[in-house]
């Protein structure tokens, strides 16, 4: 007798992102395996979107120390100056996910920010340079969803 059963896997969906029209997505010509997805912009424009170790993200404190050292990290690395100009600030996008993020300006000028949000159990970590990040940020992560589901497997067994 010969039984077919059919089994569900779980789906490991992996998140997508759209760029924003004149954006590319240059996340296959990068290499890590927690990058999500990189695009790059005009000019100097990029986004990053990582996934980083969890962090509590009730505790406000955790979270904007968290972003203090990337931002450090960011100029020690970069040889920029970026400077914080707000405090930790919470937003909700169009897809309902929240954003815990620090804005930091250079030469005076809003350039950047970096958000922390957890998307189906992963915290991630979003990093956006652009003449206009308050704009640019919540149009890409809005756009943030798992990628189509893979079917279901089917296996046969003999009894």
């Amino acid at each position: 007798m010969r039984l077919l059963l059919l089994l569900a896997l779980p789906v490991v969906a992996a998140p997508t992102l759209e760029p924003p029209a004149g954006w590319s997505d240059v996340t296959a010509t990068r290499t890590g395996p927690n990058l999500v997805a990189s695009f790059q912009g005009p000019e100097k424009s990029s986004f990053v979107l990582t996934r980083i170790q969890p962090v509590n993200l009730e505790n406000r404190a955790a979270v904007r120390t968290l972003l203090v050292d990337v931002l450090n990290a960011i100029n020690t690395r970069s040889g920029t100056a970026f400077k914080i100009t707000s405090n930790m600030a919470t937003t909700a996008f169009s897809n309902g996910l929240t954003g815990h993020y620090i804005r930091a300006d250079l030469d005076g000028r809003p350039r950047l920010i970096l958000c922390i949000l957890e998307f189906r159990g992963q915290t991630m970590l979003a990093t956006i340079i652009s003449s206009v990040p308050d704009t640019l940020l919540p149009s890409i992560l809005g756009t943030l969803k798992d990628s189509a589901p893979a079917p279901a497997a089917a296996r046969s067994a003999r009894s």
